[in-house]
């Protein structure tokens, strides 16, 4: 069984990849600890929770990187709103005071504010 998992560099290196990607990793270590050394335990412990740390920091890495991406698009669309919606209102409010300024100084006194108040559409 050793010599067919682990005989020539080719073979070990097909076990490895198997035992890194397949998930059934002590079936083709236990063998190892237990008939050859137990330092293998050692070795392929080390080497399992490396790997599974390294993919899973780079799975979330690339989740991270795309959750960011899109937070900072969801920011510049929601910060774009924002400014047409003051370009909006500044228009608005512009032409407001020009209709309700009768007099064309362009200023706004207390009663044409109160004439312009008293109408039910401006409420």
């Amino acid at each position: 069984w050793i010599y067919d998992m682990y005989g020539t560099s080719s073979k070990s290196m097909w076990t490895v990849f198997e035992l890194t990607f397949s998930g059934c990793w002590p079936s083709y270590v236990r063998t190892l600890v237990e008939e050859v050394s137990i330092f293998y335990a050692f070795f392929f412990a080390t080497y399992v929770v490396a790997v599974n740390f390294a993919l899973f920091r780079i799975i979330t890495a690339l989740f991270l990187k795309d959750s960011m991406a899109a937070a900072a698009a969801d920011a510049q669309v929601a910060l774009a709103y924002k400014e047409r919606q003051a370009q909006n209102l500044s228009t608005k409010m512009i032409r407001f005071f020009e209709a309700t300024d009768t007099s064309g100084m362009g200023l706004l006194t207390r009663e044409q504010f109160s004439t312009v108040m008293e109408n039910p559409e401006v409420k």
